[in-house]
């Protein structure tokens, strides 16, 4: 826990990221069909540069432990936010079987990327099915945050470039 760095109240969950993958879970009695919405506020002080990312997840499970369907992942948060952001994720209803979900919070980085801290707050479950919260603006647009805010779809991957930029100190690149 962290007392120093807190969205509200007295403490947040801090990680250090200098592992590939780490997550804390908490499994919650949820039913077949039933609805899912959570959310969490995370920070991060990862380098512009880092892949390293924080995040959200729901796994639906029946009562043997086995996980139902794929992995439901929110918005991962990467860079130096230097202010909380929101991550929601919604899901009308869970699969057959489902007994139990599994909420995640979790980071992930790249083996020798550099570290740092994701900060997780103000947790949330609940059995509706919600309206997301949409931004009014992009995340991020100039790219000096890293790839943070943007997601990769496709191979070879989307990196951060210091050489070739129309202004500021970085660009996406995505060699074809």
């Amino acid at each position: 826990t962290s007392e120093s760095v807190q969205r509200s109240g007295n403490y947040s969950l801090g990680m250090k990221v200098g592992q590939e993958w780490s997550q804390t879970s908490q499994d919650v009695k949820l039913n077949a069909n039933d609805p899912a919405y959570a959310k969490v506020y995370i920070k991060t002080t990862f380098s512009s540069d880092s892949r390293a990312t924080a995040g959200l997840m729901l796994q639906f499970m029946s009562d043997s432990g086995n996980i139902l369907s794929e992995s439901i992942k929110g918005n991962e948060i990467g860079g130096n936010t230097g202010d909380w952001r929101l991550v929601e994720i919604n899901y009308k209803s869970a699969p057959s079987g489902t007994t139990k979900v599994r909420m995640s919070l979790y980071t992930w980085i790249d083996y020798g990327d550099s570290s740092g801290y994701a900060y997780f707050d103000d947790v949330s479950l609940i059995k509706q099915y919600k309206q997301l919260s949409l931004g009014t603006t992009l995340i991020n647009p100039g790219f000096e945050n890293g790839l943070d805010g943007w997601k990769d779809y496709g191979v070879p991957s989307v990196v951060l470039s210091s050489d070739i930029k129309n202004k500021g100190n970085y660009a996406a690149q995505k060699t074809i």
